[in-house]
């Protein structure tokens, strides 16, 4: 067990932060990779710094001194570092950045990719059980609480994934983006999950790009199933921007 701060710090130290020139403070965006590396597209960073976001890209692996092989073998494979207890890195995140000047605290967003987005999904479905499942010793439901929205890029919607059984405890505005021809983990079970938040009230889009895969956006992919679309990554960048720009107009509205 560790308090929250004390993840907080041990993350900071592998952040990867993006941020537009000046003081702020900026609307920012939480950005969480998948489980084979600690990688997210620069695209999504750089083209959301243009637009006045800062980002920042949390390593879950280095603090942890998890391998790019282990990470493949254990972590992919749910052996270990399940979304629900990867959920405390991005409640410490949170309190990271609500200690940052550059950091609009009311426009704090996550967005995650694959195992990002289903640590952001169960992070929101057990937000009252991250303390005991992430193993931090004072963690309290209002980190969570503190999120704007949520994005997620072909999330793991599969067994261990809690969203769908439990449902999610905000109500907080969401988008997916899902993949027709992703044999990782597929769309059904995605489809399903958002169809079932929507019907509880939620406020849910998605964005179905027939013939990408998953991780399209991930240029250097060796995994068979992986193949790299520049089109659908522009797209998909455009798509989240838009996204998270309609959550702070709704401030003005």
């Amino acid at each position: 067990m560790e308090t929250v701060n004390k993840r907080g710090k041990r993350l900071s130290a592998h952040f990867k932060i993006v941020k537009p020139d000046g003081d702020g403070p900026f609307p920012t965006i939480i950005m969480l990779h998948g489980c084979g590396r600690a990688f997210v597209a620069p695209e999504f960073a750089n083209i959301a710094k243009q637009h006045g976001f800062a980002s920042i890209i949390v390593d879950s692996f280095a603090p942890r001194n998890i391998s790019e092989m282990e990470a493949g073998a254990t972590v992919c494979t749910t052996l270990q570092l399940r979304g629900s207890e990867r959920a405390g890195d991005l409640a410490a995140t949170i309190e990271w950045a609500l200690y940052q000047d550059w950091v609009d605290k009311g426009q704090i967003h996550a967005a995650g990719w694959s195992h990002g987005g289903w640590t952001i999904m169960d992070a929101i479905a057990r937000e009252d059980e991250i303390g005991s499942l992430a193993y931090l010793s004072d963690y309290k439901p209002n980190y969570i609480n503190r999120l704007k929205s949520i994005f997620c890029t072909y999330p793991w919607c599969g067994p261990g994934s809690h969203s769908h059984s439990k449902g999610w405890k905000l109500k907080i505005p969401a988008h997916f983006i899902i993949c027709g021809r992703d044999f990782v983990v597929g769309d059904a079970l995605t489809m399903q999950t958002i169809d079932k938040l929507s019907r509880e009230g939620h406020d849910i889009g998605h964005t179905f790009f027939e013939k990408a895969t998953h991780s399209f956006d991930e240029r250097d992919s060796i995994h068979p199933a992986h193949k790299f679309d520049l089109n659908y990554t522009n797209q998909a960048v455009e798509i989240m921007i838009d996204f998270f720009k309609q959550q702070q107009e709704t401030i003005f509205s």
